[in-house]
């Protein structure tokens, strides 16, 4: 057996059971309490991964599945941005993680203020003040803002651009998501975030395509 085909089969027994253990700890469908995964296979070039599985409820547990394939992608996703910012050197400007910071702080205040606390009250309850919320939301801050200037780089390296085509398919989307005319859609989404959006949507494909999902080392 070749080396590539050893690292095929330690590939395809680590997808098999990080599938099998992410319908049964973290996707809480029932659906999904009947599907056992029977197998996985890897592509030669490890590009593509191919699981198999059988479920009592095959119909139902195929719509839960196509559901489930949509979180597991975007994970993915997001685990592929994060290692790529990791491993990316680049200046951070203090403007923008403190922009960043205030936006955190604004969506917890929002969601405390849901529960009836206000950040006084919870920092309070927590034994801080404001300055130790900041403090403890900074890391986060300062993570999401590198994740934000890695792709922004990339659009520029790479000379990403969007063309009206794809400007008004998104458009069309969005009205078809939200139940809207494109038109109005257009009044309320501004065109060069929508744009600027599009553009950082083709950089984290970018990366995405690029990545090459291994398995753990053996010990």
């Amino acid at each position: 057996m070749s080396r590539n085909e050893v690292k095929e089969g330690r590939l395809a027994d680590f997808i098999q059971r990080a599938v099998a253990t992410a319908i049964e700890r973290d996707l809480k469908d029932p659906a999904l309490r009947s599907v056992t995964i029977t197998e996985a296979k890897v592509s030669p070039d490890f590009h593509i991964a191919y699981v198999f599985w059988i479920s009592q409820n095959r119909e139902e547990a195929a719509k839960a599945l196509e559901k489930a394939q949509k979180q597991i992608d975007s994970a993915f996703e997001q685990a592929c941005v994060e290692k790529a910012a990791e491993n990316t050197t680049v200046d951070m400007p203090k403007a923008l993680v403190e922009a960043e910071l205030d936006t955190q702080m604004e969506r917890f205040a929002y969601q405390l203020q849901m529960s009836g606390y206000s950040m006084d009250q919870y920092a309070k309850m927590m034994g801080g003040d404001m300055s130790t919320m900041r403090n403890a939301f900074r890391p986060q801050a300062e993570k999401q803002a590198k994740l934000s200037v890695t792709l922004e780089k990339i659009v520029e390296t790479e000379g990403l651009t969007v063309t009206d085509e794809e400007i008004e398919a998104e458009c069309e989307a969005l009205a078809k998501q939200y139940e809207l005319e494109v038109a109005k859609i257009k009044e309320m989404v501004p065109m060069n975030e929508l744009t600027e959006s599009l553009k950082v949507r083709k950089a984290t494909k970018l990366i995405v395509d690029s990545a090459v999902a291994v398995a753990p080392k053996a010990e």
